[in-house]
């Protein structure tokens, strides 16, 4: 026992600094085991002494420890006091019960007084004047620092922040008016006053080096080249632009670097200023004078028959894709804009900088200006930078057939802007390479003005004879332009249905795609594997023409298909299998565009319109459609609602016998299926008089009264529209259902619905529906709304009160826009919330 006492007896001091050791380097687990060997050596049993007692000299060795560690550590002090007042063992002395109570009073006012505490101000006050009257000034110090009320104490009892050497936050005065016109005066003062005369020199030079390169695009050498493409002004822009940023400020760093020498500096300054700001200059001016930006304008001649807008759309029709990223601002615009900047102030400074100002930003190197003579005749004239490249004149007669002015669906001054917007393209074309793939081969203006209007302007059957004309006059003037060639051969056997005819037309077909791809179609000896990178990166790929083509390819050979036909007159061994090859190959290079144009895409960066992809859409259901016919099986049910696919199928499915089912629905039978989907294609008028009497693919149709009912009358096409399709067949079986004002009108009852053949639950959906559908926008029946209808029909939530809880129900209308965006809605969830609050408060019970 005597040894063990040694261990913690002798000067505190040392004592601390040997358990301050253990706790560095053992942490709370040496502590512990400190205090539990002072603990058995105070209450070990007293077996080998006859008094039971520690001796006082130890409990005061005891004493002076827990006095030390009472300022570093109360908490050991505390647990070092416990600990010798141990007192399981009996007989304790009062002396060892009570040991060291004036350090463990020290040690638990520590412990206490080092407890945060966020006293009110009065509370701080209270407690600070104590702690301050015991000498515990450290403490009061916290208290009034740590004060909830801080502020409010300092005001009760600031002699004792002054006691305790205590701070009070004092909050930031607000900012006045004054105060921000101070700061603003000393950031002039210290930052733009000296660097003013700096300013101005570089703005000075970099608006007299934009001048000069706006000057040197009028040069000779660049005002009319014809290498241009996006990518090389892009190139050239951001490289001249860099050039020009960086001249002035190495200019001005080169002559301070040498101002103990002035002529030095002057020629550093000159050289650099002059050579590396000319040269950027001269990069920069390069994109200025072959930029393809342009401006229209058709001067006011009293009677105005040809407008600039008209020219500017038939020059982005023309052009196609080629017409990316072309600005074509009209005359109106351009002058109203000019006028509203040089009329902007008289003082004559400011009247020159808004010149310059015009100058430089106002650049469009190319101009049209149209002057219309008469009701048909007008003049042209193409400038680029300056300089006129281009003139003639245009007579209207030469676009039309007869002396009728508005003869088809074009009149004299449509006829003069599409000649003026030729003459432009012709002129583009032959300057900017990225804007010919549209043209196929198109060089001539004239001609590409003649194939534009008879194919804009005399589409219509009844006008095929006009449109022959143009397109073969077309030809003539320009017998490279394959766009016309092709629609020349198209409007002359597009309503043929004779064996020969079709024939013909297949092979001619064929031959245009072998000479346009510089082989021949696949066939199942000689196929073409579009996974070939040669193949891939080949020009006809990219070809619009080519798929127009084989999109017709497919047409004529199911027509021929369908023709009753000598055997002598049309070879059908092979024709089904060598069709069926070509539509699987259509069906891949139409997914191979589709990629390529995302290769496209995601290397430019940016989303742009490069080739229809819309269209190719399209045209991959048509040829799925058309591999399903070769193949002679049902194939998917395709429900969709463009006219042209849903024509396509009724046809396809005209080809099966009564009695047979879908492929993937047993309980669908294909030809209940037609009169629905020839009612929904039937929204093309031309559609509807093809099936009428002429589409050979339609004859096991004809004599069907079902078919027959298709052409009875005038149809409302709201009714071709779902909800309404799938029940439009019964709803004509009454007059007061067979319009939708009609529809909406009517009462269900059961005598109505059991005369229409729909049950009465049903009939009155579609009365509810009906009274929707006549507050939507009628001018476009592919609008979201009518996409919404129908899925408020199908979940049954047409009533009113089913319309407002979906209004007030945002999981609602979080569903209604997801099936809208996967079927390729792009606008946000809230315009879909809108608009069921919208139609919830329109619709009435």
């Amino acid at each position: 026992m005597f040894t063990v006492i040694e261990t913690v007896t002798g000067d505190p001091e040392a004592k601390l600094e040997s358990i301050r050791g253990r706790r560095s380097r053992f942490g709370g687990l040496a502590v512990g085991i400190v205090l539990a060997v002072v603990g058995l050596m105070l209450t070990w049993p007293a077996t080998v002494s006859a008094a039971n007692a520690s001796s006082p000299t130890d409990l005061a060795d005891v004493c002076d420890l827990a006095a030390v560690l009472t300022d570093s550590d109360p908490e050991a002090a505390i647990e070092l006091i416990v600990a010798a007042r141990a007192s399981e063992i009996p007989g304790a002395t009062v002396a060892r019960r009570t040991a060291c109570s004036t350090q463990l009073d020290d040690a638990a006012a520590s412990v206490a007084l080092g407890t945060d505490l966020a006293l009110s101000a009065e509370g701080a006050c209270a407690a600070a004047g104590s702690l301050i009257a015991s000498g515990r000034t450290e403490e009061a110090k916290a208290i009034l620092e740590g004060s909830s009320e801080s502020d409010d104490a300092f005001e009760q009892c600031p002699d004792l922040f002054e006691s305790a050497d205590a701070e009070h936050s004092v909050p930031a005065p607000s900012p006045t008016p004054k105060d921000a016109a101070t700061r603003w005066d000393d950031f002039v003062e210290d930052v733009l006053t000296p660097f003013a005369s700096t300013g101005a020199f570089l703005l000075g030079a970099w608006a007299a080096l934009l001048v000069l390169a706006r000057l040197i695009a009028f040069l000779p050498h660049l005002r009319d080249r014809d290498d241009s493409t996006a990518e090389r002004r892009k190139d050239r822009a951001i490289g001249g632009a860099i050039l020009l940023i960086l001249a002035p400020p190495l200019a001005w760093v080169a002559s301070s670097a040498t101002a103990d020498d002035p002529w030095a500096g002057f020629l550093w300054f000159a050289a650099i200023l002059l050579g590396l700001g000319g040269v950027g200059a001269w990069t920069i001016a390069w994109p200025l004078a072959t930029s393809s930006r342009l401006s229209i304008e058709v001067p006011p001649n009293g009677d105005k028959t040809v407008d600039s807008s008209v020219v500017a759309a038939a020059v982005r029709d023309m052009l196609g894709t080629g017409a990316t990223g072309l600005e074509i601002p009209i005359g109106p615009d351009v002058k109203d804009v000019s006028d509203a900047l040089t009329q902007l102030s008289d003082n004559k400074w400011t009247a020159l900088l808004q010149k310059v100002w015009l100058f430089l930003t106002n650049i469009r190197p190319w101009r049209l200006t149209v002057s219309v003579k008469s009701a048909d005749t007008a003049s042209y004239s193409i400038e680029r930078n300056g300089r006129q490249v281009a003139s003639g004149d245009i007579r209207a007669a030469n676009g039309r057939l007869g002396e009728k002015t508005d003869e088809g669906d074009y009149r004299d001054g449509s006829r003069i802007a599409a000649f003026a917007a030729a003459a432009l393209v012709e002129a583009l074309a032959g300057r900017y390479e990225d804007m010919r793939p549209d043209l196929h081969g198109a060089t001539v203006g004239t001609g590409i003005a003649l194939q534009y209007i008879a194919s804009k302007g005399y589409q219509s059957p009844a006008h095929r004879a006009a449109a022959v004309h143009l397109l073969g006059k077309a030809v003539d003037a320009d017998l490279g332009n394959r766009a016309a060639i092709f629609t020349l051969k198209h409007r002359e056997f597009r309503d043929e249905t004779a064996p020969e005819k079709l024939a013909e037309y297949r092979a001619w077909l064929s031959a245009f795609c072998k000479e346009a791809m510089e082989r021949s179609l696949p066939t199942q000896a000689n196929p073409i594997d579009l996974r070939e990178p040669a193949v891939r990166s080949a020009s006809w790929v990219r070809d619009d023409l080519i798929v127009r083509a084989l999109t017709m390819f497919g047409v004529v050979s199911r027509n021929m298909l369908a023709v009753p036909r000598p055997s002598e007159t049309i070879p059908t061994s092979s024709m089904r299998s060598d069709s069926l090859v070509i539509a699987e190959f259509f069906v891949k290079l139409l997914d191979v565009r589709k990629e390529l144009d995302e290769e496209r895409r995601r290397k430019l960066g940016r989303r742009v319109d490069v080739d229809p992809a819309p269209d190719d859409r399209k045209r991959k259901v048509l040829a799925a459609i058309d591999v399903d016919r070769f193949n002679m099986r049902p194939g998917e049910c395709r429900d969709h609602e463009a006219p042209k696919v849903a024509y396509s199928l009724a046809c396809h499915y005209a080809q099966f016998p009564e009695g047979q089912s879908s492929e993937h629905d047993p309980s669908l039978k294909l030809r209940d299926e037609i009169p629905r989907l020839l009612m929904r294609a039937f929204a093309d008028s031309d559609l509807r008089e093809w099936a009428k009497t002429q589409d050979p693919e339609l004859e096991p149709l004809r004599g069907d009264p079902t078919f027959s009912r298709l052409f009875a009358g005038e149809r409302d096409g709201r009714l071709t529209r779902e909800p309404f399709l799938r029940s439009s067949f019964q709803l004509r079986k009454d007059e007061r259902t067979a319009t939708l004002d009609g529809l909406a009108r009517v009462t269900a009852d059961d005598e109505l619905a059991t005369k229409l053949g729909l049950s009465e639950a049903r009939l009155g959906s579609l009365v509810r529906a009906a009274k929707i559908a006549q507050l939507l926008p009628q001018q476009s029946l592919d609008g979201f709304e009518w996409a919404g209808l129908e899925w408020l029909f199908y979940k049954q939530r047409l009533t009113v009160a089913a319309l407002r809880d979906a209004a007030g129900d945002h999981r609602i209308s979080a569903a209604l826009h997801a099936d809208l965006r996967s079927h390729g809605y792009a606008g946000s969830a809230g315009s879909v919330e809108a608009w069921l609050k919208g139609l919830s408060e329109s619709v009435k019970p």
